[in-house]
């Protein structure tokens, strides 16, 4: 009996200790604490596409009455909504074409284009209607999917320009230790569909890469590790060979009692 227990122990000693290294982001040699290493990575700009919502100000100190036709009111919104709610009602949707509607211009082509040309573009149509306007649009519907082994999986809104994959983890409340740093899945939507990648976060080169920028509508998948999969069987081989101990025991005692009758 005790020779199962202790085998039992030894397998839950080799497959419940996960090597530190495994959960270190960023290794590298080069990373010290005698100088700052340099990592250039030129992050894309956003081309926006078809479902984003954009939020549009325009001020026109020559005529502010005006200039209100082409902004949203905040009171039509309903109270106790959730931010992210909130922009979609208040912001300007981008329809299967690629357009959004405003008011008196009607629409006005925008998927393909960064967050800086649609601006410069609603500034110079609307010199047709206001004096000295200016535009501000902002990209409201930057939001990226953190799953897998995270301590707080869901969706988050970015409120930046920009956002990079260790901040949408710590969005999500960082990875758990049962999470396989070497492979995070990075699912990004694209003109023909989804494009994946793996992401090896224990490596330094990951600043350098294009990936390391997400997108909006990103979503982070962390897979688990392989020790933490077979350490889930622990308990089940605990019980079974338990289980197997009562057994045998239980079988001893058969013996002994019909050995002591003859």
């Amino acid at each position: 009996m005790s020779r199962k227990l202790l085998f039992v122990f030894l397998v839950f000693c080799t497959f419940s200790c996960i090597k530190n290294e495994k959960l270190i982001y960023l290794q590298s040699d080069n990373i010290t604490t005698k100088s700052a290493v340099q990592y250039n990575n030129t992050r894309n700009n956003y081309l926006v596409q078809s479902n984003d919502v954009l939020a549009i100000d325009i001020v026109s100190p020559a005529d502010p009455a005006a200039s209100e036709i082409f902004n949203r009111e905040s009171n039509n919104v309903q109270g106790g909504m959730q931010p992210a709610a909130t922009f979609y009602m208040k912001g300007y949707s981008v329809d299967a074409d690629g357009n959004i509607t405003l008011p008196l211009i009607g629409k006005l082509k925008v998927s393909g284009s960064t967050i800086e040309d649609i601006t410069y573009r609603v500034q110079e149509v609307l010199k047709n209607y206001l004096k000295n306007a200016t535009v501000t649009v902002k990209l409201v519907s930057f939001k990226v999917t953190v799953l897998g082994d995270v301590k707080s999986p869901g969706t988050y809104y970015v409120f930046n320009n920009q956002a990079n994959i260790f901040e949408a983890l710590g969005m999500a409340g960082d990875l758990i230790d049962s999470a396989d740093r070497t492979r995070i899945k990075l699912i990004r939507q694209n003109s023909k569909g989804s494009e994946v990648v793996l992401i090896d976060l224990t490596e330094e080169n990951l600043l350098r890469l294009p990936y390391y920028y997400l997108q909006p509508n990103d979503v982070v998948y962390a897979e688990r590790l392989e020790e933490a999969t077979k350490r889930t069987s622990i308990p089940i081989l605990t019980t079974i060979f338990a289980g197997l101990g009562s057994i045998a025991a239980l079988g001893g005692l058969i013996y002994a009692i019909t050995n002591t009758n003859n």
